[in-house]
């Protein structure tokens, strides 16, 4: 009850307490039900009891803990702890050797292949021994019997709770890396290696079109991971399948690259260029130009690329086409002489010439640059006649020179129709000064002539020999050499027939034999200064071949013996016959007729206009022949042909005073396609 305003203070009289402050009146008496002492009382228990219990209760679990723990530690005892697995494989409450059997049971069946490892379609099984594989299971089991025992105090007792984490012992093993790595490079490298393949380009030689090979990337093995899975496979304890890791190598050149280059070039081969020469357009082919391109892949350091090279020789080839077909030899005028005077039958023609390296250079730039419908110029050459056409008498062709005769009598008509044929190539034939007069350039055309035009072979008529089918080129060459050495010209090469032929004589040794396929040919060289002009006649019905040589008057006069001089005689050997199964029994038919061989000697003497004589010689030798006569095959009492030794057939002599000179060659050997 808060003191009155009118009431001593306190502080002033201490003494003093008031009666009713002492003794409570009764209506305050229920208010203390209790005393004092026992409420202060309860007010202490009240704070400490708390405490105590807290207190007890810590000592009952401390005592419990220690009690749980003893038990614990003394439970598993000499055998591996709970959720201890190695691999999947539970050791839990197995004792050592208990844990080393069932992990040596697991391994048995996987020691010797441990480990299949496999890409796509291709599988490795690598044995223990391949990559120095050795288990270590007493340490394995070691490890495992360490879970709970080594380490913190607390970790171990967490492992000993009833609620415990699980343990994955792993499977302890030695590997030997050389091995290992030797293996996967060595066996497994070259399976999977796959090479990566560049784009390329090349030419179909079906349509000329520009083909793209297509790239594709490439795989290697990646060593480094191959061991890191082999490494997770060996741990466990049952064999285990392993997909390798490849390495992708991608290509240095790809489609795209290639297909820059083929575009180019096949704009180019779909408007190849158009050469002009002369007067003449010529428009290239696809064909022809995609023969001068090929593709290869160029390989840097640091980079790669398709690279177009050009065939410079098939450049050189097409180029030579070209001047086949634009080249064009000068021609002289066609003359004939008649009456004493030189006439024009045909007009002369300039000729040209294609500038092959001009023409090469042009188009391998257009090639090289793959320009579209590029137009080039390819140079000509124009050559003219040696003389004008237009005064033919300035040839100075005034006379007749000489005349070279044959005859073929009792020839088929098929040798007349062949010798006409061939000398209608000589005919109005006009030589010019120094030239070297080739009877074989003369006489060719462009598919050439039959072997049957060279074969100068015998016929028999009434038992004698005649001139057979073949033979009209030897015929009209033999004419050719009579002319021109009649004429005085100079004799460089010449070739006579093995043996001799009674329609050539007389006079002996005054033939000539000529074989293109042996290089043989009848040259005769123009030293008269001056142009001569070749006339050619044939009389069909007395069959007999001319050949004149017009020109004009050399001042010099020619004889040559008309009859020859044999020498040094052989005489032929005795009929000689043979089996011809081609025939019927007892028939018999003579196939070649006796021919004495020997030494010819002709003759020719050319006196000069200051009275120099020169005086030369064509010497022949002729092998002798027998006669052969073949025999059906009944009469098989046939003797063999005896051998011939062929021996030089020809031979020069010059001698006299200067002039035109001689050469021939001398002929070692028959032509090997036909025997004369």
């Amino acid at each position: 009850m808060a003191p009155s305003v009118r009431e001593p203070s306190p502080a002033a009289s201490p003494e003093r307490v008031r009666r009713e402050e002492l003794i409570r009146t009764a209506t305050r008496r229920r208010d203390f039900p209790r005393r004092e002492a026992q409420r202060r009382l309860q007010q202490k228990e009240a704070r400490w009891a708390p405490i105590a219990y807290g207190f007890f209760l810590v000592a009952v679990a401390l005592i419990f803990s220690v009690t749980y723990t003893t038990y614990a530690f003394s439970k598993y005892r000499g055998v591996i702890l709970p959720s201890v697995f190695v691999d999947r494989t539970a050791l839990s409450g197995m004792t050592s050797s208990q844990a080393y059997k069932e992990i040596d049971a697991k391994l048995a069946a996987i020691y010797g292949v441990p480990l299949r490892l496999q890409f796509r379609n291709h599988t490795w099984d690598p044995k223990r021994q391949e990559i120095g594989l050795q288990y270590d299971i007493q340490g394995t089991v070691n490890g495992a019997e360490a879970i709970g025992r080594d380490g913190p105090f607390l970790s171990n007792l967490i492992d000993r709770l009833p609620i415990h984490p699980t343990h994955e012992v792993p499977l302890l093993y030695k590997l030997d890396e050389a091995k290992l790595g030797a293996y996967l490079n060595h066996v497994v490298a070259p399976v999977v290696f796959h090479k990566s393949a560049n784009a390329g380009l090349g030419i179909s030689h079906t349509t000329w079109h520009v083909v793209l090979y297509h790239s594709h990337a490439g795989t290697e093995l990646d060593v480094a991971n191959s061991e890191q899975v082999a490494h997770d496979a060996l741990g466990s304890l049952s064999k285990q399948v392993k997909t390798l890791q490849v390495v992708r190598v991608p290509p240095v050149v790809t489609d795209a690259d290639a297909r820059q280059v083929q575009t180019h070039a096949e704009a180019f081969l779909s408007n190849p260029p158009v050469m002009q020469i002369g007067k003449r357009v010529f428009v290239g082919s696809r064909y022809s130009f995609a023969r001068m391109i090929h593709f290869s892949t160029k390989l840097g350091k640091h980079s790669a690329a398709i690279q177009m090279n050009v065939d410079s020789n098939e450049i050189h080839s097409y180029v030579a086409w070209l001047a086949y077909l634009v080249d064009r030899k000068p021609q002289n005028a066609r003359l004939d002489f008649s009456a004493g005077r030189v006439t024009q039958i045909k007009a002369r023609r300039t000729g040209r010439t294609l500038v092959q390296d001009t023409a090469y250079a042009k188009i391998l730039a257009a090639v090289t640059a793959l320009k579209p419908t590029a137009r080039l110029r390819l140079p000509i050459v124009t050559t003219q006649p040696p003389f004008d056409q237009t005064n033919p008498g300035s040839l100075g062709i005034t006379t007749l020179l000489a005349t070279g005769s044959t005859s073929f009598q009792g020839a088929s008509s098929v040798r007349t129709d062949a010798v006409s044929t061939i000398a209608g190539n000589l005919n109005n034939v006009v030589v010019t000064p120094g030239e070297d007069i080739s009877f074989n350039q003369l006489v060719q055309t462009p598919i050439g002539w039959a072997d049957q035009a060279y074969a100068d072979s015998e016929a028999g008529t009434a038992g004698q020999p005649v001139p057979g089918d073949g033979g009209a080129m030897q015929q009209v060459a033999t004419t050719f050499l009579r002319a021109f050495y009649k004429s005085g010209l100079q004799l460089k090469e010449r070739h006579a027939h093995r043996f001799r032929l009674p329609w050539y004589e007389p006079p002996y040794g005054f033939d000539a034999l000529v074989n293109p396929a042996r290089s043989w040919d009848l040259v005769f060289h123009n030293n008269t200064g001056k142009y001569l002009i070749l006339q050619t006649r044939v009389e069909p019905i007395r069959q007999e071949l001319f050949i004149y040589v017009f020109g004009p008057k050399l001042g010099w006069k020619v004889a040559v013996d008309s009859f020859g001089r044999l020498t040094n005689v052989v005489k032929h050997g005795p009929p000689v016959e043979r089996v011809d199964q081609s025939l019927a029994p007892q028939e018999r038919k003579q196939v070649a007729w006796a021919s004495d061989g020997g030494s010819t000697v002709l003759q020719r003497t050319i006196t000069f206009a200051n009275g120099n004589v020169k005086v030369d010689e064509i010497d022949t030798t002729y092998d002798p022949r027998a006669a052969v006569m073949a025999i059906g095959p009944a009469a098989a009492t046939a003797t063999p042909i005896p051998t011939i030794t062929p021996t030089p057939s020809s031979k020069t002599k010059t001698n006299g005073t200067p002039g035109p000179s001689l050469t021939t060659t001398p002929q070692l050997t028959p032509s090997p396609t036909f025997s004369h």
